[in-house]
């Protein structure tokens, strides 16, 4: 899951938290989705505050697009590992947020990719720099099951 952030944590400032959660009850929509990220127990997650934090529901190809962008931008420290390393760094990620093994081949992560419910999120709280290098991007892949993906890194 933490492929596109490697680099960050590395060779730079960065940290990174991932998690896969079985949810009691399925998520139903935007609010329910920032309202389940926020009760994760995940340390990026202490002191959030929820009235400052926002959670938005984007499309896988957004989703993707995030991915790349946190792999071929580096971080605060680090370099750029450019065009096709990145892209390879974002497909891990994206097959690791969708629960595929790493084994799957590319159809089965494309379709899960396509199923699963997008939240981007941008969180109030202290361990977020809240400066360019900070991801926040969860994965709802049946209602029930979430994942996500939390990073940030500052100089």
């Amino acid at each position: 899951m933490r492929s596109v952030v490697t680099d960050w944590i590395d060779h730079s400032n960065g940290q990174a938290e991932t998690a896969a959660f079985v949810l009691e009850e399925a998520a139903q929509g935007a609010l329910d989705f920032l309202q389940i990220c926020v009760s994760l127990p995940l340390t990026c997650l202490d002191g959030v505050r929820l009235e400052a934090s926002q959670g938005a529901e984007i499309s896988p190809s957004r989703a993707f697009a995030l991915l790349f962008s946190a792999a071929v931008s580096g971080g605060a420290y680090s370099s750029s590992p450019f065009g096709a390393r990145a892209r390879l760094l974002a497909w891990r990620s994206a097959a690791g947020l969708t629960l595929c093994g790493r084994e799957a081949e590319f159809e089965e992560v494309c379709e899960r990719l396509m199923r699963a419910r997008w939240v981007e999120l941008r969180l109030d709280t202290p361990w977020f720099g809240q400066i360019a290098w900070d991801l926040a991007l969860a994965a709802f892949l049946d209602g029930r099951r979430v994942t996500g993906l939390f990073a940030t890194d500052e100089d």
